[in-house]
């Protein structure tokens, strides 16, 4: 978590709101015992983390009533899925040689679905140590009984690409759940969030939702037909979430029920999850492993600057929106149709991209910037600034030196501006070729800079870190040089 020059709470593993470390008695009870725990189990932190969320889960989503267990196994599974491609993502970010020297593949497969194959996206779910095969399939092989294979669910996976099956999880006869895997993610991705911590590092995110769903399998070991049927219903999700890709082109067909299972009855009331949610889970994903990478990148002793690193998020995000509608017009997508990029100059002659194309990304798009990174402060019930606002400061300042300078609240700054953050920030935090496509990168920016905001939500006040977020992923956007400027040396920085 990232405070302004001050520690922030940050080092306990978390789930939503913040770790309430000082505020939680058992959980500081808990992070006492992992850290004794640390130095001999690599999964100290992680095994706390399982059973918050464990709990989180079965009381968290029905209005006081316990969530039932195989609706909780296929939310948790679908956020161990997701956790696999996080980890996927900064396993090559960062080096790490069990993921990069492994492939990811996207397949192709009907209706333009797509899915994530290669032993890539293999190790974590079934080839590392803690693999979440081998965490899942605990309870059950304790008692005797015979999990799904990681052959069986692979070949479940490439098989069913483009179909119903793919996405929904292989339930019991007569029986349903409150929400398929996507509508899972959809309902509960928010609230089942972890937050970034060095205790527990985005690569074992997966580990811990998977910890969550061996701590409910524990509780049936002695009804060995049950313990094997949540045990398929949690690998069917995870296996699905980790390898489920945004469609090319328009939305997948809806998932029907399973064969001899009765239709879930959200299914019937609920809408399927929104083209904007549901497209952009990898870039989400991206968007994680970016954040992490800017704890490390940004580290300070007295707690990580927000107000600069938003600049840099928010910057980036411009960039990237600026890339989205260039191909976007070229590519004559659906949702450019009838917009043009257009070119506008300032009083002292400097030229800035404008027109209604780059609003598209910025402003108007379901999963634009704008809608992005004012979540936080909508979900908190308080006003976020105006889409007519940033546009308005932004027309009458283009070209001065105002421009160029994001709102910060009185006595706040950050260390380089947008035309200097960008070029920063795209040496540092560049999203790789085949990672994501380019029209998507914005997303992945604009998801960081929103989860830093929500996790400073609690002790920061982020109405005016919102601003400056919007204010440099507006002025970013509208720059048309390639920014060469090298960010100040060390001892120039705040």
């Amino acid at each position: 978590m990232f405070g302004r020059k001050r520690r922030a709470q940050a080092d306990g593993a978390a789930a939503t709101t913040g770790d309430g470390a000082g505020q939680d008695t058992e959980l500081d009870r808990w992070l006492a015992q992992a850290d004794a725990e640390a130095t001999t189990n690599p999964l100290a932190y992680a095994t706390l983390m399982g059973r918050r969320l464990a709990t989180l889960t079965t009381t968290s989503f029905t209005d006081g009533a316990d969530l039932d267990p195989q609706s909780a196994v296929t939310v948790l599974g679908a956020m161990t899925g997701l956790g696999t491609q996080a980890a996927l993502v900064m396993g090559k970010r960062s080096g790490d040689p069990d993921y990069t020297s492994r492939t990811d593949l996207v397949i192709d497969g009907a209706n333009g679905a797509r899915a994530l194959m290669g032993d890539a996206i293999a190790f974590p779910l079934f080839d590392a140590q803690y693999s979440v095969w081998n965490i899942v399939t605990t309870p059950l092989r304790s008692v005797g009984g015979t999990a799904p294979s990681a052959e069986d669910l692979t070949v479940r996976a490439a098989q069913a690409i483009g179909t119903d099956a793919f996405v929904v999880p292989r339930l019991e006869p007569g029986t349903s759940v409150r929400w398929l895997p996507r509508e899972a993610l959809e309902h509960c991705g928010r609230a089942l969030a972890i937050q970034h911590s060095r205790r527990l590092p985005v690569t074992q995110w997966y580990v811990a939702y998977a910890l969550a769903v061996k701590t409910i399998l524990d509780q049936y070991r002695a009804d060995p037909a049950v313990l094997a049927s949540l045990t398929r219903v949690a690998l069917d999700s995870a296996n699905a979430m980790a390898k489920y890709m945004p469609p090319r082109e328009g939305t997948e067909p809806q998932a029907a029920a399973p064969d001899g299972a009765a239709a879930s009855p959200s299914a019937a009331t609920t809408p399927p999850m929104t083209i904007a949610d549901d497209r952009y889970a990898r870039a989400r994903a991206v968007g994680d492993g970016i954040l992490a990478h800017a704890a490390a990148v940004f580290e300070d002793p007295q707690g990580l600057h927000a107000e600069t690193v938003l600049t840099v998020l928010g910057s980036l995000a411009g960039r990237a929106a600026q890339v989205a509608a260039l191909r976007g017009v070229e590519n004559a997508s659906p949702e450019y149709q009838g917009r043009v990029n257009r070119i506008g100059q300032g009083p002292g002659g400097e030229r800035f991209a404008v027109g209604e194309a780059i609003e598209y990304p910025l402003f108007v798009a379901p999963a634009s910037v704008y809608a992005i990174v004012t979540a936080p402060l909508v979900d908190a019930g308080r006003i976020a600034p105006t889409a007519e606002d940033i546009r308005h400061h932004s027309s009458v300042t283009m070209g001065t030196p105002e421009f160029d300078v994001p709102r910060f609240a009185p006595g706040t700054s950050a260390r380089w501006m947008p035309r200097e953050a960008v070029g920063f920030g795209l040496r540092t935090f560049a999203i790789p070729a085949g990672e994501l496509p380019p029209e998507d990168w914005y997303v992945a920016y604009a998801h960081a800079a929103a989860k830093l905001l929500e996790m400073n939500r609690a002790h920061l006040d982020i109405e005016p870190l919102t601003r400056v977020v919007l204010d440099a992923a507006n002025i970013a956007a509208a720059l048309l040089v390639t920014p060469t400027e090298d960010p100040p040396a060390e001892s120039q920085r705040r």
